[in-house]
């Protein structure tokens, strides 16, 4: 069972920034989930939303910001956004990272990043399969599903479990497409009858976002590989 550190252990520390991931290493989680948005100066910020109002101090798009503005906001308890490139310093391979990329335009900036690097403990995540294909030299999941509203999610998860069948089929011939072994699925859709779907196929399926104990052990008993939360020592 992969303990996975939501946007490191959010539940504890704000969001994305590198006290978050050092409290999620030191909580012993075996991957820490990231997100990443490239600035106007084109460099790869570790951050949720594309635009800067919900997690610092400051307003605008990150896209029309250069580093050096972003740098001088508060992304809570006086920490900064960090890039890509500070995060992986700050990890040191040492622990699996897991980075979800949320534009397709931004996957050659991240690249570069991880090319120079040369790391190697690296997962690629996104909800785009267009993006997942460009990035074979790394261990991919694809993100099912991310709408651009909760409303939005909500909504198609309800469809996505009204249509079940059709959706394990989907969700089969999609990853069999981009060759991805892993499936990143809000809990609501990890049913044993999905996971089983999966795994009979050699696919993993790790669940988001789950915080009660309650639940994450029903959706440990219904088999999941790996459960992302906000407060991983839960798990």
């Amino acid at each position: 069972m992969l303990k996975i550190g939501h946007r490191g252990a959010c539940g504890h520390e704000p969001e994305n920034t590198l006290r978050s991931i050092k409290k999620a290493i030191d909580l012993g989680v075996n991957q820490i989930e990231i997100d990443v948005h490239v600035c106007k100066s084109g460099d790869v910020v570790v951050i949720h939303d594309d635009n800067l109002e919900r997690t610092t101090n400051g307003k605008g798009k990150v896209s029309e910001m250069t580093l050096e503005k972003i740098r001088e906001l508060d992304a809570g308890e006086g920490e900064k956004i960090p890039t890509l490139e500070e995060v992986l310093f700050f990890v040191q391979d040492k622990i699996e990272l897991n980075i979800e990329i949320k534009k397709k335009q931004d996957v050659e900036q991240v690249l570069e990043v991880l090319q120079s690097h040369k790391v190697k403990n690296i997962i690629i995540s996104s909800g785009q399969p267009e993006v997942l294909q460009k990035v074979k030299k790394f261990k991919t999941a694809f993100i099912f599903y991310v709408g651009k509203t909760e409303f939005h999610d909500r909504l198609m998860i309800s469809f996505a479990r009204l249509f079940m069948p059709i959706t394990k089929k989907m969700l089969v011939s999609l990853l069999q497409e981009i060759k991805s072994h892993t499936l990143n699925i809000h809990y609501a859709l990890a049913t044993k009858g999905l996971v089983h779907a999966m795994h009979s196929r050699g696919i993993k399926v790790n669940v988001w976002t789950l915080n009660d104990k309650d639940k994450i052990k029903k959706y440990i008993s219904n088999g999941v590989d790996g459960i992302i939360s906000d407060y991983p020592d839960r798990i």
